[in-house]
């Protein structure tokens, strides 16, 4: 069940990001036209990247207004070639965070559920084993 889980979560993951992804390898050449525009776009890409990872698996804690600011400046700073684009970029961030909502959230849920209560299940019957064992070996004599 444990790989499943991971499984959906690298699924939930490639969902979230594809249709910008898609969208930026088709347009590349408007986007990357100097080295230092292409140094920029990936530094921002492997933040953005770590960051929709982290919120996928429900890390992602942002401490305060000041943090919030600060990574919003830096993203803007080094994705600024496209930002251009920012109303079909925001639109096509929204279409892969529905159809991870949809396709991926939910099971993922219900697997670390069923994973919680099978590990649950497990100990409470190795309790109940071990006082039967205990019982019928000689605790019942009195």
């Amino acid at each position: 069940m444990k790989r499943k889980l991971c499984m959906l979560y690298i699924a939930s993951f490639v969902s979230t990001v594809a249709p910008l992804t898609i969208y930026i390898v088709i347009n590349k050449d408007k986007y990357i036209s100097t080295v230092v525009d292409s140094v920029k776009l990936s530094a921002g890409f492997v933040i953005c990247a770590i960051l929709m990872l982290l919120k996928i698996m429900d890390k992602l804690k942002i401490p305060s207004g000041t943090t919030t600011y600060a990574i919003v400046f830096l993203l803007s700073y080094l994705l600024d070639a496209i930002l251009k684009d920012l109303i079909i970029l925001s639109f096509l961030a929204l279409v892969g965070e529905m159809i991870d909502i949809l396709f991926f959230r939910i099971p993922i849920k219900r697997l670390k559920d069923r994973i919680h209560t099978d590990k649950i299940a497990r100990a409470t019957s190795s309790q109940v084993k071990e006082v039967l064992e205990q019982y019928f070996r000689g605790g019942n004599n009195e």
